[in-house]
């Protein structure tokens, strides 16, 4: 029952920081980032006792994922106080959801689809950053590679994988989509398609991989993953606006 009324109020505390109204940008961003440190020491606190090693923590990253892809989220709205209002009520009753049902070694369709929706989220906040603020391009990479070296040491969390196996593949793919990040900075694409591009490439390596460690990657599996990323890179970037060059 307390961990049910802690997550409670932590949500409502979510609510009631996105809409204070004398909160600046950069007072918002370093608010929520207080937040997601207290929601994790929380989440710590309630799940101590099944905690056998230090790689199990992996799993507490969900929530924190949640929290930034909505703060990026939230400045697609931040014109309307009202959407930004029904918005933050979705967003903290889904987060109530994630720090309920997460567990360490559990696997879980709700936490897997809230994840990949948190990665889509920051991947796009990470290209939406690059197209307004123009940061270096090492800046970038870095950014990358360590959000998806998070994310893959958090989606591997319910694999059969030792925790060397997890570190190597997890170095091994962010590494990857840093080289892929560096090339996509040539790319004439704006923000919102560069991060679908991303979420698309990430899913197929993310789910491949995790097949591959779970001992169930198949050649039907192979094609039909490969096949969907292909097939949603396509209409991405033969529907996408390109930004002329001058």
């Amino acid at each position: 029952m307390g961990e049910k009324i802690t997550y409670f109020i932590l949500s409502i505390a979510f609510v009631a920081l996105v809409n204070y109204p004398k909160f600046s940008t950069e007072q918002l961003i370093f608010a929520l980032s207080g937040y997601a440190l207290i929601t994790g020491l929380f989440s710590l606190f309630f799940h101590r006792k099944v905690l056998r090693k230090f790689s199990d923590l992996t799993f507490m990253l969900f929530p924190f994922f949640w929290i930034v892809a909505n703060t990026f989220f939230l400045f697609f709205f931040y014109q309307s106080g009202f959407l930004v209002f029904a918005f933050s009520v979705f967003s903290a009753y889904l987060l109530y959801l994630i720090l309920l049902e997460m567990k360490p070694k559990i696997h879980s369709v709700f936490i897997e689809n809230t994840f990949f929706v948190s990665v889509s989220g920051i991947f796009i906040g990470l290209w939406t950053l690059d197209f307004f603020l123009t940061p270096a391009w090492w800046i970038v990479l870095l950014l990358h590679f360590g959000f998806v070296y998070g994310f893959l040491q958090a989606g591997f969390a319910t694999t059969l994988a030792t925790d060397s196996q997890r570190m190597v593949y997890s170095l091994v793919l962010a590494l990857v989509f840093a080289e892929i990040s560096w090339a996509m900075l040539f790319w004439p694409l704006h923000n919102l398609t560069s991060g679908v591009v991303s979420a698309t490439l990430f899913y197929a390596g993310w789910s491949l991989t995790k097949l591959h460690l779970s001992g169930e990657l198949d050649r039907k599996r192979t094609i039909f993953y490969g096949g969907f990323a292909v097939m949603v890179l396509l209409i991405t970037i033969l529907t996408a606006s390109w930004i002329p060059v001058l």
